[in-house]
């Protein structure tokens, strides 16, 4: 077998942090991994549009008070 850098020497998976040598380990690991990142994603994304909208929200309270003078 020739050898490859990013596979380990006893078997065909990727090297990983994690050290797993089993392949559906390592798809678990990822799978995990991926879901809590999506998770941080959508939470930061749901943040900032509130924020967004918050302010929106308040030029728009403030154009009102400027314009009804």
């Amino acid at each position: 077998m020739k050898y490859d850098v990013y596979l380990y020497e006893d078997c065909r998976v990727l090297k990983n942090k994690l050290n797993l040598k089993d392949e559906a380990e390592l798809d678990k690991a990822e799978s995990e991994f991926a879901s809590i990142s999506m998770k941080s994603i959508k939470s930061t994304i749901q943040t900032i549009i509130t924020r967004r909208l918050t302010n929106i929200s308040r030029e728009n309270r403030a154009y009102s008070l400027i314009t009804a003078s």
